[in-house]
């Protein structure tokens, strides 16, 4: 699922729990349904949750299902797996730009644009409006931080 790029061949790790999985895959089916009607989703185990056989059987289950999903352009690029995937990082990388904790915004940004350009390349265009157009709102903020840090 994860395309590694020149400057890091190592695959991105994400780590959610099976509700941010079923969340997502809500979101993805109630928007995109006819998209989403081959993809199948992986189901919930009773019991046997912690065994590192059913740990490593469930990860492949959700690695293959997020294979899926990115394979088809429309939910690559959709809002729903932006969010799932670096959804996190922005929000927090906002809210402390609202705080003015400039210098604090920047790790999160970057961990989002990082993740963003590891799975898409730091070039596609769709993609990078997703993380642009939710700074767009704090841009002066943004500016600000650039060219604070840009030394």
């Amino acid at each position: 699922m994860v395309r590694p790029d020149a400057a890091n061949s190592s695959p991105a790790k994400i780590s959610r729990r099976y509700s941010d999985f079923r969340r997502l895959n809500s979101a993805l089916r109630r928007q995109y349904p006819a998209l989403m009607r081959d993809i199948s989703f992986p189901g919930k185990r009773v019991s046997g949750n912690y065994k590192p056989s059913t740990i490593a059987q469930r990860s492949r289950a959700f690695e293959q299902y997020l294979t899926h999903v990115f394979a088809v352009a429309a939910l690559r690029t959709s809002s729903e797996l932006a969010e799932f995937l670096y959804g996190d990082d922005l929000h927090e990388g906002y809210r402390r730009l609202v705080d003015g904790d400039y210098k604090g915004a920047m790790a999160p940004l970057r961990s989002a644009w990082r993740l963003q350009a590891h799975l898409h390349g730091d070039t596609d265009p769709e993609v990078t409006i997703v993380v642009i157009g939710g700074l767009s709102k704090y841009l002066h903020l943004f500016l600000h931080i650039i060219l604070n840090t840009a030394t």
